[in-house]
């Protein structure tokens, strides 16, 4: 496969359209509590400022793009906000080639997080090196098959709750990388305590979760969205061994147990609070998150991240787009994920 510097504009655009048209392919039109685009369509021209004001930053200020690239931590985390971005400015009618600039410096970002593939285009999200893969295999713990089930089970309860103080920006907690060496996968979780999203959320016992599992006989594909596609085996009944470290130390198997219950409690409270909200609510929220997703330019440039006063005060006197009831064709996705000549 190609490296990323050896891509000319045109190709790397190319390749990026390749990209993200696979996971909006399989996407439903039903998301919870709403779609994003619906709430993002009332406050799209201030969303639209507040991303070239921190570019414009960015560059005026000369800060590395290593600098912008780790203030991220994950490509995952860039690669769905460039959908968000792209789509923003689009639809404002920024000038098309300030849009190719912002487009071009993100998918560069991504680039600088990964090791490999920056496209995913083996089905592999590759990020750690050849050293580091050493290392993640080393002191790895058999798996029977009742701790093989709760370590899926906390796989699913992680990603459930990602996505209740998140809403559909998961990816903020959320990195699953690999396979490596078509067995090896690793899933890490940060970001699980944003009491500056919610001022009444419990904490979360840990900073980083790192669930490192190695499996026999599977084939397993990721797309750059992260949702996996198991093409052969089971998860469950092929998970040879595995290692649980939690900010830096090793967890033993008996703290799954706690965890699980501690999430399934958090996640029903969540989904009874949000649900209880109408749709202003719910899209004031998701304003918040839109946001926060950008906090990483905002705190390196030593901005406030907080959502302009404006933007709520839109979303009440606005309303919400009627709610979409079919996913989008092929040929949508293209125009919309196509950057502007």
């Amino acid at each position: 496969m190609e490296k990323f510097t050896e891509l000319t504009e045109k190709e790397a655009f190319k390749k990026y359209v390749e990209a993200l048209t696979a996971p909006f392919m399989i996407t439903d039109p039903k998301k919870w509590p709403i779609r994003a685009g619906r709430a993002k369509s009332l406050f799209k021209e201030e969303f639209a400022t507040t991303i070239r004001k921190y570019f414009s930053e960015i560059k005026n200020k000369q800060i590395p793009i290593q600098s912008v690239a780790d203030a991220f931590e994950s490509p995952t985390r860039i690669w769905r906000l460039t959908y968000h971005i792209l789509g923003t400015l689009k639809k404002t009618g920024v000038p098309k080639q300030e849009i190719r600039e912002i487009m071009l410096y993100l998918i560069k970002m991504i680039s600088l997080l990964k090791s490999d593939d920056v496209f995913n285009t083996t089905g592999c999200n590759l990020i750690l090196t050849t050293q580091e893969i050493k290392k993640a295999e080393q002191d790895l713990k058999a798996a029977d098959l009742q701790t093989s089930r709760e370590i899926h089970n906390l796989f699913g309860l992680l990603w459930t709750y990602a996505e209740c103080i998140y809403f559909v920006a998961h990816e903020a907690v959320v990195e699953i990388h690999g396979p490596y060496h078509k067995s090896l996968v690793v899933r890490e979780y940060k970001n699980l305590s944003p009491t500056d999203l919610w001022s009444d959320l419990n904490i979360f016992p840990y900073k980083h979760l790192k669930i490192t599992t190695l499996y026999n006989d599977i084939e397993l594909e990721f797309d750059v969205y992260n949702n996996s596609q198991l093409k052969k085996g089971d998860l469950v009944n092929c998970l040879k061994s595995y290692k649980i470290e939690a900010d830096g130390k090793r967890l033993e198997t008996k703290e799954i147990s706690r965890l699980s219950g501690w999430l399934a409690k958090q996640t029903y409270e969540m989904v009874k609070k949000v649900d209880s909200w109408n749709e202003k609510q719910q899209a004031k929220k998701y304003a918040d998150i839109f946001w926060y997703i950008l906090k990483p330019l905002a705190d390196l440039l030593g901005e406030d991240w907080h959502v302009p006063q404006i933007v709520y005060e839109k979303i009440e006197r606005g309303e919400l787009p009627p709610k979409k009831t079919q996913s989008p064709s092929k040929e949508e996705v293209i125009d919309m994920l196509k950057i502007p000549e």
